[in-house]
This record gives structure tokens, C-alpha cells and sequence, in this order.
């Protein structure tokens, strides 16, 4: 890799690290809402004395919904003729009644959340017109699934477990203190504050596909390109809630951008294929091996969206449905 393209590219970081600001855009004639389904409230009521009946209104009113649900979420029997005995089992169990209080007390009535969201979906429809605002369904797991998105009839659904939301301070390491899902660098973000961002998460996934390739370019260009168009869905977020991180993680890569793109070149990481040796780079993780204690994980995530932020800076009339058709990250690469 030629060393001056090396050096302008790490110039236009530090450029760009000093205006990370996106354009507001007007979306208040953008018809769009984001209707929740309270799942869990409507399954936690139902009436035990009429089990059966209720239960297959609840099943016939979301039937796309419960399908998922039902087959891939709870962790109860599938043999049908024992589910619905274990279903309310489960919906009467008093540990589960007790979580589904706790979950409704932390969570609070999700009215910021749907406004939130509603403005989340103007801008992706501002952006992508032919974008259909999914239904948000809320659902608990006992601790299983966080957040999914599925086809709901003519539309898409996004599935949204509340019991992974609890806040920071839920001790959700005692539920299993060896699972590393419950790690403390994963379990601050199961926090209402970050609802909505990973509600749009999944639309973001959904719009960009899959990367271009395997190398650590091909997918920290990917990353960056979500990174940037979350910036662009959700303005009001701050970026430690965009990009996961602490405050002060977040300031440790604002300040050390060309430090952290050295070290990808001097350790010839950047065309690196082997999963092993890049997870880290572009995977939650509590940091980035070979780089100081104060390093984040995912930092090549964070050069990925400068490389974006300045692709775009320096190309103002691509549009965002152009950059998510360009798969070729040599290309984004070779912009600077």
C-alpha cells in the first residue's frame, strides 16, 4: 500500500474528526409512525379461566408474530399438544410474572421510545422513499432474545425483547455468570436509552445487506457505512449511544484516529482475512488487542465511518442508495 496514500488518508480523518456534525433535514411531512404491539402485556393478560379461547385470538389477531415467537423465542416444548399447557405454565409461573413487572416498571409506558422511532422512520423513508415502517412488537424471553426482525404479512415486523432492556444496573450477570452474552461491555447497552438505536439497528442491517468481502476493509468500510447511516436516521443520538460506547471510549478514539489506523497498517491488518486475528476490531469486545488498555472494541468500526463521513464529504452527489450499492471497499478506499 503506497505510503502517501497511507498519509492522506489519515490527513482527511484528522479533518473530518472536527466536523462530525450531519445536516438537519425537514421530515415533518413524512407520514410515517411507529406502531407497537404490546405483545407481552396482551399475553400476560390473558384469562387463565379461559385459556384456550384467548389464547387463539391472541394467536389469530398477530399470527405472523406468534409463529416466531412461539417456535424460536420461548424456551418451552414444541410438541403440540403439550404447548399450550406449558405456555401457561409458563404466563403463570410466578418468577415469570415477577419479571414481566419488573420489565414493565423499568421500561415505563415506551411513549419516548415510539416518538423516538416515529422520527427515526421519517428520516429512513426521507432517504429511502420506498421504505414501509415495520410493526414493533415487545415481547419478554426470559433473557433469550434481544431484538429481530422478521416478514410480517406485506411488511416487515421488528421484534423487541423488553427484558434485555432493563438498564445497566439489572444484574443480568447472576442469570448465568458464564455466559458471555451477559459480559458487563454488553450488558451497559441493555438499557432503554438504547431502544431506539437498535430498534433502527436492524433497519440499517436490512438496508445495507452484506459486506463486499471478508478482509478487515471490506468490513470496516461495511460498519461505517451503518455507522453513517444511523447518524443520519437518528441525528438527536449521541454518538457514544451510536456507536456503543462509554464517554470516555468515545473520546479515546476521537483523539487517537491516526494512532488507531497506524497501528492497522504497521500491523498489516487491513487486507487481514483470518476472523481470529480482526474479530475484536470489528465485533463488541471490552477492547483491541495490541492497543493501549484505554482502547475500545470495535475500533475499526470507527475509522470505517471516518472513511465514509469523508468518501461522502468529497462526493456530494452520491446518494445513500449509491454508497449502499458500492460493494467494493477498494474503491471507498482509493477516494482519498
Amino acid at each position: 500500500m503506497p505510503r502517501f496514500l497511507i498519509f492522506l488518508f489519515a490527513s482527511s480523518l484528522f479533518i473530518l474528526s472536527c466536523k462530525d456534525k450531519e445536516d438537519a433535514v425537514d421530515v415533518s411531512h413524512i407520514p410515517a409512525k411507529a406502531e407497537i404491539v404490546r405483545f407481552d402485556q396482551a399475553l400476560f393478560a390473558l384469562d387463565t379461566n379461559n385459556w384456550d379461547r384467548d389464547l387463539a385470538v391472541l394467536k389469530g389477531k398477530y399470527p405472523h408474530f406468534w409463529e416466531i415467537y412461539s417456535s424460536h423465542v420461548l424456551p418451552l416444548t414444541q410438541d403440540s399438544t403439550m404447548y399450550s399447557k406449558a405456555l401457561k405454565a409458563f404466563v403463570s409461573d410466578a418468577t415469570m410474572r415477577q419479571l414481566f413487572d419488573t420489565t414493565m416498571m423499568l421500561t415505563g409506558d415506551l411513549k419516548r421510545y415510539q416518538e423516538e422511532t416515529t422520527e427515526g422512520f421519517k428520516r429512513v423513508k426521507f432517504y429511502f422513499p420506498k421504505f414501509t415502517e415495520p410493526v414493533i412488537y415487545t415481547f419478554i424471553s426470559e433473557f433469550s432474545f434481544q431484538k429481530f426482525i422478521f416478514s410480517d404479512g406485506p411488511r416487515d415486523g421488528i421484534g423487541i425483547g423488553l427484558d434485555m432492556f432493563l438498564g445497566r444496573n439489572y444484574p443480568y450477570k447472576n442469570i448465568d455468570p458464564t455466559n458471555p452474552n451477559f459480559s458487563g461491555y454488553l450488558t451497559r447497552t441493555f438499557d432503554k436509552d438504547y431502544l431506539t438505536k437498535k430498534t433502527i439497528d436492524l433497519i440499517v442491517e436490512d438496508i445495507t445487506g452484506s459486506p463486499g468481502g471478508v478482509r478487515l476493509l471490506d468490513y470496516m468500510v461495511h460498519n461505517g457505512k451503518k455507522l453513517y447511516l444511523l447518524k443520519k436516521f437518528l441525528p438527536a443520538e449521541p454518538d457514544s449511544i451510536i456507536f456503543e460506547y462509554t464517554e470516555e471510549q468515545m473520546d479515546w478514539v476521537r483523539n487517537n484516529e491516526l494512532e488507531i489506523w497506524s497501528f492497522f497498517t504497521e500491523q498489516n491488518l487491513i487486507y487481514e482475512t483470518n476472523v481470529n486475528r480482526i474479530n475484536k476490531y470489528i465485533n463488541p469486545s471490552p477492547d483491541s488487542p495490541g492497543m493501549p488498555a484505554d482502547a475500545p472494541g470495535q475500533t475499526a468500526n470507527y475509522i470505517g465511518y471516518q472513511m465514509i463521513t469523508a468518501y461522502m464529504e468529497k462526493n456530494p452527489n452520491t446518494t445513500l442508495d449509491q454508497l449502499m450499492a458500492q460493494k467494493d471497499a477498494q474503491i471507498d478506499f482509493r477516494a482519498f
